[in-house]
């Protein structure tokens, strides 16, 4: 059985030994390039926006560096491949009725016959993402325990970002 993720925190509320980690991991890493301000040629239309608005927490974060380019990227795509998927999803409805087109042997008429309904693709598209998307928030220390701490909740810190940029970060 694996064990707890590790928590990375600055917040004075939090364990001493969590944030003695947290601040290991700051000062091991404070020689590494910063996490480039501009959205890589890569990405394109929303996925080029979400990582406008994630960069700029992330960075704030001071442990998430240049090295961690790749993961930012794929979370980008990611939250913009959910967010078409649902998008489709409140156009159409999540199932579709399914007919099968028979043609009688004797007459030679066709017919419609209703077979029954199937899911909408989007559907499972959505699972995979919110999967790869919790998965990769992780990664970033941006799970929603590690996202309280870098909110900095319990301090009012006025420094932090508020949980409208979050959403905003997150395209929401």
């Amino acid at each position: 059985m694996a064990g707890r993720k590790v928590k990375l925190t600055t917040d004075e509320s939090d364990r001493k030994d969590q944030r003695d980690r947290t601040q290991k991991l700051i000062d091991s890493t404070k020689d590494m390039d910063a996490l480039q301000s501009s959205p890589p040629r890569l990405l394109k239309g929303k996925a080029r926006y979400i990582y406008t608005r994630l960069q700029p927490l992330l960075a704030q974060t001071k442990y998430v560096k240049q090295a961690d380019l790749q993961t930012v990227i794929l979370l980008c795509i990611q939250i913009e491949e959910y967010q078409k998927a649902y998008e489709h999803l409140q156009e159409h409805d999540q199932v579709q009725a399914t007919y099968k087109t028979v043609v009688s042997p004797t007459t030679g008429k066709m017919k419609t016959d209703f077979t029954g309904y199937k899911k909408d693709p989007s559907i499972g598209i959505i699972d995979t993402c919110t999967a790869k998307i919790r998965a990769l928030s992780t990664d970033l220390g941006l799970n929603p325990e590690s996202r309280a701490s870098l909110l900095k909740i319990n301090d009012g810190d006025k420094d932090a970002p508020s949980m409208e940029e979050m959403r905003k970060a997150f395209g929401a």
